[in-house]
């Protein structure tokens, strides 16, 4: 198998942490040495075991997306949409200039679309079906198979680094 050996050049960054909004912020607070853990604030988690954690903290996504996907979107494709704008617009890249087929973004996500995932179990949880496969889980079969949201990041992301 012939390898590629065309090379890859990373020319902007973006960054939405628990230490900065922007890829500058982020940096800033890791040369000083600042954490980003606090305790958790975006639900009561008095009786879970771990009450910190590292959120975002003054993130306005509209600067990003406009108000019809700040509504439809899961949190962490905000934080990816944002992140690919950012390192468009660090990169000086005239996207109307740029050959889309080699143009791209990286993302990486552990789980993402976690907020969508407990919201669709929450209304699905009394729905027949639902009540019918988790009484099946209960007796050793049926599975619940999240969907994986992970697929979208690169869409959407590269689609409104474009705009």
């Amino acid at each position: 198998m012939a390898m590629d050996k065309r090379r890859v050049v990373m020319t902007g960054a973006g960054a939405v942490t628990p230490v900065g909004n922007t890829a500058e912020e982020f940096w800033a607070s890791l040369l000083a040495g600042r954490s980003g853990i606090g305790p958790i604030t975006r639900f009561d988690a008095s009786q879970m075991p771990t009450r910190i954690a590292g959120e975002i903290k003054g993130f306005d996504p509209l600067k990003y997306i406009d108000k019809k996907d700040d509504r439809k979107f899961d949190r962490f494709l905000k934080y990816a949409v944002a992140c690919a704008v950012m390192a468009v617009e660090d990169a000086g890249l005239k996207t109307d200039r740029v050959d889309a087929t080699r143009f791209g973004v990286l993302v990486g996500s552990g789980i993402g679309g976690i907020e969508t995932l407990l919201c669709d179990r929450r209304r699905h949880e009394n729905h027949p079906a639902w009540r019918r496969r988790r009484d099946d889980r209960r007796r050793g079969g049926g599975h619940h198979h999240p969907p994986d949201h992970r697929g979208l990041l690169p869409d959407e992301s590269h689609v409104h680094a474009q705009r």
